[in-house]
């Protein structure tokens, strides 16, 4: 076992390369075992033998899952025939290193058959329930039903912003920063596991995990309580539009059946108490005491923030401080991550050194508080990684071994995929090794001994004058690990956010501080919060640091080019700029700061490369490709709408953006599908009318991507609306030209023009729905029609124009059937029509009266996000998004 841990003094004696045992790569001997004998440089399988078992079991779980499950077997075969080959051969006469690769082999092999099965046994769980969901009344993807459940709670209640203010809310503002929040404000989340469902006026037994949402606060709820709930439940649903959260598969990977979601706390009895002792509801207990106390005793408004941060309540946090520590590059302070664990045993252990505490009583303290503390804020991968590594260093510490900080991440690592494989696919989970080994990795390289002259001649200078340098000193080497922490992981960051943020270089060396005391003294308020003095001076100190902290995120958000929004480059550029930078560190070295130096030059022409890319592909498509025709889309965002319309000159068109549900965080469908069709500009975006839905993305857009122009009738830009008029204040801040359309008004481009064919002059005419803003878009003989939300009396002025003919048709108002949608489609008889809402446009009296006459009708509700293409001889298709693409699901007739 000291080998695997690497935790004996490590052996530099000369190394002897063995024959390889392939003939036919006898004449490429002397060539290869140069290699070896350069790749010597970094001896892992002496030196860090878990890092290459990490290694190769990654490789072998990537490849099992990108190329099939006979991956697997062929590994298990070449390892057991190097193996095998090596007995006959040589037998014990070799050293480990010549055992390793058929080991690595071997336990590559183990882990990518237990990855393939976990996979398939969610595969097969999530059928079969499927299957059984079928024989449940109304149970789908699509619509909410109503359902009563009886099971037991499995996991702690957590609590997070209502999605939208509840009745009686006091939430005004939801864009503020934290503040005080009522009761009415949250939402408790948890997770069932169900084992009866009443359908009619019986139970019927099921076997279900069921993540709950409850409007409100469950303070009475603790893991192992058997409870009824009365709710609404539906199948998870897979990503609807290009670029969005597939929440399916992310239920399936967690054994999750369906979700569900109560009206209110009074929806949800107690039945019985479980009938033992369990350490998850006691732990459940703790915390729910802890977040009483920071309640009553955080103050300046921060207890969200400090709940964020001490025990992990992430959604408690307001949404607008969310984006503002994502785009500052500090969003690792709303959950509680590695960094969190190690700041915390390291103030345990100077403050357990100071009162002279003996070692094994120390490291045993400190590891006690340490694993109690992960699992009452959840374990999380990266807590489970710090607490594992922590573990794993005080156990070498005990035993007087020497440890390998690279060899003991990289045993986090195999733990953690004995869980569950798929966790290094995760984002979170990737940033969260990557910056700990890149901590490792130059912290080696910060370790330096003065000269003995130096200190001799340090010593001489005055103590005020030593503590200056030692502290200037320490300020430039924390600078100089964060820029490499950053810089290795910002691309990581880009491709998953797709956002760049330098400032979180001096950002973080700031809150670092400030975190470890907000920590101490939350951990603090965890043990002694329950005593109202010790409780209210640890609140203080808490609530101080934390007003702080945000203070520096306000200011680190608003500084210009701190950072900035951009669609990541394709994966291979990810791919490449880390095999880039192994292989010349590998090449160069890092030891000397010459080697470093060429590393970080050739990293930084690559970013630049990665910069470039979308800029020079656009130029190049616009300057040498083909026109692509033009195409629309039509993205299912709900109650609302969302359009593109893209040209043959390549410029984008958005009509609407906006949809119901939570204001904050409407963008976010379209913004994802942006980012996801590599889009970091929107030529024109078009407001038809006033209505929320249609309109309140459009400043998060703002914020993310260059909207060059606005264009809105005059009824909008005269409206008295609070948020339209915040959203045209911000509009001019950010100095975009906002033009006023009405009937009449055109532009053409290459071969394709666009007019307005509504609201006529004059006032209002009463409604925003009736002053919506009409457009009729032609193109190779092909017309289409996007009416916005028309209703009467603005419909009878849209149907007093001539006839027009138009082969797609958006219906007025999301397919309402009070809007006279009957009218339009007579007046202008159209071959298709693509209905915008939400799962209540799925009945039979919507298709009756836009699918009558053999017409196509597409519902984004049914059919996720629909695309149509022109070509320029007038060829037009439909596609729908299925599977992370688009497939062809109608050809129209020529004309």
């Amino acid at each position: 076992m000291s080998f695997f841990f690497n935790m004996m003094p490590i052996d530099n004696a000369p190394r002897s390369y063995p024959r390889l045992p392939w003939y036919c790569l006898e004449r490429f001997r002397p060539v290869l075992t140069n290699m070896v004998r350069h790749a010597s440089r970094l001896p892992m399988a002496s030196r860090l033998p878990m890092v290459s078992g990490l290694v190769a079991v990654l490789l072998a779980v990537t490849l099992e899952l990108w190329v099939g499950r006979w991956v697997p077997w062929t590994l298990l075969l070449v390892g057991t025939a190097m193996a095998l080959r090596g007995i006959a051969q040589v037998g014990s006469r070799l050293g480990i290193e010549v055992w390793f690769l058929p080991l690595c082999l071997l336990f590559g092999a183990t882990f990518s058959f237990y990855a393939g099965n976990q996979r398939t046994r969610a595969e097969r769980q999530l059928a079969h329930w499927k299957e059984a969901a079928a024989s449940l009344t109304g149970l789908d993807p699509l619509h909410w039903s109503p359902v009563a459940l009886r099971g037991s709670v499995d996991s702690p209640v957590r609590y997070r912003r209502a999605v939208m203010p509840l009745p009686g809310s006091k939430q005004t503002d939801s864009t503020a920063r934290p503040g005080t929040v009522t009761q009415e404000d949250w939402q408790s989340q948890t997770v069932l596991e169900v084992s009866q469902v009443r359908i009619g006026g019986t139970w019927k037994r099921v076997q279900a995990r069921v993540p709950l949402i409850v409007d409100g606060r469950l303070d009475a709820i603790l893991p192992g309580d058997s409870v009824e709930v009365f709710c609404q439940w539906k199948l998870p649903s897979q990503a609807r539009n290009p670029g969005q959260f597939d929440l399916a598969s992310y239920y399936a990977d967690r054994g999750y059946s369906a979700q569900a979601r109560a009206d209110g706390p009074d929806q949800l009895r107690i039945r019985s108490a479980p009938d033992r002792w369990r350490a998850d509801r006691f732990l459940a207990w703790v915390g729910h005491i802890a977040l009483q106390s920071m309640e009553r005793h955080v103050p300046f408004g921060q207890f969200p923030l400090a709940s964020a941060l001490i025990l992990g309540q992430r959604d408690m946090v307001a949404w607008r401080l969310q984006e503002d520590l994502l785009a500052t590059g500090s969003i690792h302070m709303l959950s509680i991550s590695g960094m969190h664990i190690e700041m915390l045993s390291t103030a345990l252990l100077l403050m357990g050194t100071a009162c002279s505490l003996r070692r094994t009583y120390l490291f045993l303290t400190v590891g006690f508080v340490i694993w109690g503390y992960t699992l009452l804020c959840g374990t999380n991968p990266p807590v489970m990684r710090a607490a594992i590594m922590l573990s794993v260093t005080f156990v070498a510490r005990l035993l007087d071994w020497q440890s390998s900080s690279l060899n003991n991440l990289a045993f986090a690592g195999l733990v953690l995929m004995l869980g569950r494989p798929a966790v290094f696919f995760e984002l979170g989970t990737q940033l969260s090794f990557l910056a700990v080994a890149v901590l490792i990795l130059s912290g080696e390289r910060l370790v330096r001994r003065a000269a003995p002259l130096l200190s001799l001649i340090e010593a001489r200078h005055g103590k005020v004058r030593r503590t200056m340098r030692s502290f200037r000193i320490q300020c430039i080497d924390m600078f100089r690990a964060s820029f490499w922490v950053w810089f290795l992981t910002a691309p990581l960051v880009w491709s998953g956010f797709h956002v760049i943020s330098p400032v979180a270089i001096p950002l973080n060396v700031l809150l670092s501080p400030l975190m470890l005391i907000a920590l101490t003294a939350g951990l603090g308020m965890i043990l002694l919060g329950w005593l109202d003095p010790f409780g209210a001076i640890l609140g203080g100190i808490c609530g101080g640091s934390l007003g702080l902290v945000d203070v520096f995120v306000a200011w680190g958000e608003r500084l210009p080019g701190g950072h900035f929004w951009a669609p990541a480059p394709p994966m291979v550029w990810l791919f490449s700029f880390y095999a880039l930078g192994i292989g010349a560190a590998w090449w160069h070295g890092v030891r000397r700061i010459r080697g470093r130096r060429r590393v970080l030059y050739l990293l930084m022409a690559w970013m630049m490369v990665g910069l470039a890319y979308h800029p020079v592909r656009r130029w190049i498509e616009r300057t040498w490709m083909p026109s692509p025709g033009l195409s629309i889309t039509f993205f299912d965002v709900g109650h609302g709408c969302h359009v593109w319309v893209e040209t043959p000159d390549r410029a984008l068109w958005c009509y609407d953006a906006g949809r119901m549900g939570d204001h904050d965080k409407s963008y976010r469908v379209m913004a994802d599908s942006l980012w996801a069709m590599n889009h970091a500009t929107i030529n024109t975006l078009v407001l038809s009318h006033a209505d929320a839905d249609h309109f309140n993305a459009i400043p998060g857009l703002l914020e993310r991507f260059w909207i060059r122009r606005l264009v809105t009738t005059p009824q909008v830009w005269e409206h008295s609306d609070p948020a339209l008029r915040d959203l045209l204040t911000r509009l001019e801040s950010a100095k975009v030209p906002v033009e006023t359309w009405r009937a009449g008004h055109a532009e053409e481009g290459r071969n394709w023009s666009l007019m307005a064919l509504h609201p006529h002059q004059g006032g209002s005419l009463g409604s925003d729905n009736a002053d919506s803003l009409c457009l009729l878009i032609e193109y190779a003989g092909r017309r289409l029609l996007l009416p916005g939300d028309l209703e009467p009396p603005g419909t009878s002025q849209l149907l007093g124009l001539r006839h027009i003919d138009v082969d797609l048709l958006m219906a007025p108002h999301h397919g309402s059937l009070s809007a006279r949608a009957d009218q339009v489609v007579a007046w202008c008889e159209p071959d298709a029509v693509v209905v915008s809402g939400s799962a209540k446009t799925l009945s039979p009296k919507v298709e009756a009266l836009f699918g009558a006459s053999g017409r196509q009708l597409y519902l984004t509700a049914r059919d996720r996000a629909i695309r149509f293409e022109i070509r320029s001889d007038g060829g037009m298709v439909a596609k729908l998004w299925r599977e992370g693409e688009w497939e062809l699901a109608t050809t129209f007739p020529d004309r």
